[in-house]
């Protein structure tokens, strides 16, 4: 720190993981990965003015590293099927998914008290071989929609009141193997969806808290097989140790 108005801060947030003993077994046939690692640096840097006594303004930059790129075959995956023979469990023979996944987390941005965390995920996920169900093959795999997000805000108004406000979203999906559910808002289909949610929460002593929600703020009708529920209100009152 610096004996004027004007203070500097830098960081470096160094992150790191390793994968190690993967192993996927489908019946008695295992496949094993090898171990693998990664590391890099997220640096933030920050400058600080003291207006007075009472007032300090800041600006920061920074780079925050969250990206997942993931590669996956799968062989033999069992799902119910059906043909002239009727309907049966059997052997997908290879299915094919590659994406990114991203995620995002901002503490404090522009307004104390302001957090906001995020995720966006994209998934190619094809059927590349299925004997016996030529239909199928080029088809998306079911429950696998390519666009999945979430958005998440919290904002602490004081030591007692804090709301919430989070949105998800999902796209289209499928039920059906060679992808002919076109319609998923019906019985038995997988509907794309956008959905909100809120939540006010009162803090009422160290051990007591208060809070009151509303889940699917929006009333959006969605499915996955059977209806999800529409716009609900939840109360709670809890009690810690």
């Amino acid at each position: 720190m610096f004996d004027t108005p004007f203070q500097e801060v830098a960081l470096r947030h160094a992150e790191a993981w390793r994968a190690h003993d993967g192993r996927r077994q489908i019946g008695s046939a295992a496949t094993t990965y090898a171990g693998r690692d990664a590391s890099t640096f997220s640096p933030k840097a920050a400058i600080l003015f003291d207006a007075s006594d009472a007032w300090t303004l800041k600006a920061s930059i920074g780079r925050a590293v969250r990206t997942t790129v993931f590669l996956e075959r799968s062989h033999d995956a069992l799902y119910s099927q059906t043909n002239a023979g009727g309907t049966q469990v059997s052997n997908v023979g290879r299915i094919d998914t590659q994406g990114v996944e991203m995620a995002l987390q901002l503490d404090r941005l522009f307004v104390p008290g302001l957090e906001l965390s995020s995720s966006l995920t994209y998934a190619d996920s094809e059927i590349r071989k299925n004997k016996g169900y030529p239909d199928t093959v080029g088809k998306r795999q079911p429950r696998v929609p390519a666009w999945r997000g979430t958005l998440l805000a919290n904002y602490g108004f004081d030591g007692h009141w804090s709301g919430a406000n989070g949105a998800r979203f999902s796209g289209k999906q499928y039920g059906q193997l060679n992808n002919s559910d076109i319609n998923g808002y019906s019985y038995q289909g997988f509907s794309r969806y956008f959905v909100t949610d809120v939540r006010v929460q009162y803090r009422i002593d160290r051990q007591w808290q208060a809070s009151l929600g509303l889940d699917n703020l929006n009333n959006h009708q969605y499915w996955a097989f059977h209806p999800y529920p529409q716009r609900t209100v939840h109360a709670e009152l809890r009690f810690d140790y």
